[in-house]
Order: C-alpha cells, then sequence, then structure tokens
C-alpha cells in the first residue's frame, strides 16, 4: 500500500477551526499541547513553500506525524518527520491551520509511526515553563541554562517516570554506564566522574560536551532498551518514553542550540 503525503486529500471530513495562522506568533509546541489537553481529533498542518507537514490528534494519547519536504525530496512519517516540523514551523514565512473531524475519526488511511504523548498541563498561552533547578557540580543550573542541565533535566525527567516501578533507577544507571565505559571510558562508575545520585547528575568530566551528550543519551538508550525487554516493566518504559517525549517537545529550542535533538530523537526511535 502506498504511502499518502500531506498534499493528498486525507479521507476524513474536516472542519478547519483555524487557518492561515502565521507562525511568527503561533507557538507551535504550546499549540498541541493545548489541543492534546482538549483530547482533540483532528489535524495541524504547516505549510511553507515547497514543504507540507500535518499533525494527526487520532483523540487517544497517540499522535501521528507527516511532512513532504519537495527541496529535499522527501517524504517522511512518524517521530523524526515530527521533529521536522516543529523545526519548520519556527520559520517566520509559514501558515498554520487547524482542523477538527467532524467524525470523531483520525484518517486510517495512513500507514505512519506513532508517537504517544503524556497529557500535557500547559494551555496554548502558557508558553513559560517553570524554571527548574538541577545542582551540578555544586552549582544550581536553570534549564534550558547549558548543556550539562538539559541533561540532568532528561535524566531525572526518565527516573521521575519510573518511580512507580520497582526499579532502582540509580542502580541501572550505573549499570548502564559500566556497560557503555568501553566507548566512554570516563563513564566508568568507580571514577566518579558521571553518576547520578538522590535525583541529581554529577558531572566532573569530559570538557567535550557533544562526547558527554552522546555518552548520557547512550547510556539512557541501554535502560531503555532493559526495560523494553523485561515484560514487567513495559508499562514503565511506555512511560519515560511518553516523558522523554514532552520535554523534547519543550526543550525543541535548546536541544537544537545544543545539538542534541538527533540524540534524543533517537532515543525515542526504540521501539
Amino acid at each position: 500500500m502506498g504511502r499518502v503525503c500531506p498534499a493528498e486529500a486525507p479521507s476524513m471530513k474536516k472542519h478547519p477551526i483555524h487557518q492561515n495562522l502565521s507562525t511568527s506568533f503561533v507557538d507551535l509546541p504550546s499549540l498541541i499541547r493545548h489541543l492534546r489537553d482538549l483530547q482533540f481529533v483532528g489535524s495541524i498542518r504547516v505549510e511553507l513553500a515547497s514543504y507540507e507537514g500535518e499533525i494527526i490528534f487520532t483523540g487517544s494519547p497517540k499522535l501521528r506525524a507527516r511532512e513532504h519536504d519537495r527541496v529535499a525530496g522527501r517524504i517522511a512519517m512518524g517521530e523524526q518527520a515530527f521533529f521536522r516540523i516543529l523545526n519548520k514551523a519556527r520559520d517566520p514565512y509559514g501558515r498554520i491551520h487547524v482542523y477538527q473531524s467532524e467524525d470523531g475519526r483520525p484518517d486510517e488511511d495512513v500507514l505512519i509511526d506513532e508517537m504517544i504523548l503524556a497529557s500535557a498541563r500547559q494551555t496554548l498561552f502558557d508558553v513559560g515553563d517553570r524554571i527548574v533547578h538541577h545542582f551540578v557540580n555544586g552549582r544550581v543550573l536553570q534549564e534550558g541554562g547549558d548543556l550539562i542541565s538539559l541533561l540532568s533535566e532528561l535524566v531525572a525527567t526518565v527516573d521521575k517516570s519510573l518511580s512507580m516501578s520497582d526499579l532502582n533507577f540509580s542502580v541501572a544507571f550505573a549499570n548502564a554506564c559500566r556497560e557503555a565505559s568501553w566507548q566512554f571510558p570516563f563513564l566508568e562508575p568507580e571514577k566518579g566522574l558521571v553518576r547520578y545520585e538522590a535525583g541529581r547528575l554529577q558531572v566532573s568530566w569530559p570538557d567535550n560536551d557533544c562526547e558527554l551528550a552522546e555518552a548520557v543519551c547512550e547510556v539512557l538508550t541501554t535502560v531503555f532498551r532493559r526495560l523494553k525487554s523485561e515484560g514487567r516493566l513495559v508499562e514503565a518504559f511506555e512511560s519515560a518514553r511518553q516523558s522523554v517525549q514532552m520535554l523534547a517537545i519543550r526543550n525543541l529550542k535548546a536541544y537544537e542550540r545544543l545539538a542534541l535533538s538527533e540524540q534524543v530523537a533517537r532515543l525515542l526511535e526504540i521501539e
């Protein structure tokens, strides 16, 4: 069965709610959270020159995404497409349209990967996230301030999402560090250079930010794979994955600025 790109007419009946909204004034991640909170069924379409992207709300905790980039010659679906749509929506010369499904059903004719999102607490106009503090090397870091603060928040988010399971995340993190230490020697737990204790990411090394980001994401990937492979922890895995997805939406700009987007996207691709 062939894939249907955003330029083709979808099968579900749609009623336009908003049309021709300028990307200069609309914060797409906040709009997504707002509609998700309302259990909206329909779609958001982002249109720019030679580019179309669509985010589909199914009425369940699942979102779908598809894009058609004519310049790149790419028709893509799934999480990578989702993040690219968010990025494209920052262009000031685009248009955003919101369509509601009249029959309450999403378009089922499109074969795409699904992105599961947790219920959001923020509304459309609540674009100012609260400041989250983390303690790293004795310093108080504010959210979005630097790479270590973002990594600390990422790790703490996974830990918090697993709080209802019987998994000791600090131990799991240390074990994953040991497993990845062949590739990143500074992760060896006995060295104490990178560790997670009492809800805090402690970092004494390395000076290379890119290597640190890659290492921490590799550790979390190892944790995710172990969760997924354990039948009793699959639900915990889904909870952690959902939390990271919402965090990635909120921190999109900071992740892109510090080259974290692709690594976090790969973490989310674990099936």
